[in-house]
């Protein structure tokens, strides 16, 4: 199981309104969840998912 802080952030993530930081390169310029749409459904029998972004 994922770690309380882990969990909050995730949660963040999926909740369009949240703030989930500021931009690396420009500390003024916050990054928020805008929209959450359902694209697929995935099935992960380990119960572990890796996500990367370039």
């Amino acid at each position: 199981m994922a770690a309380p802080e882990v969990r909050a952030y995730l949660d963040a993530v999926f909740t369009p309104g949240a703030r989930l930081g500021a931009r690396r390169g420009d500390p003024l310029t916050l990054v928020e969840a805008v929209e959450v749409a359902r694209v697929a459904s995935i099935r992960v029998p380990s119960d572990r998912l890796v996500v990367d972004s370039p």
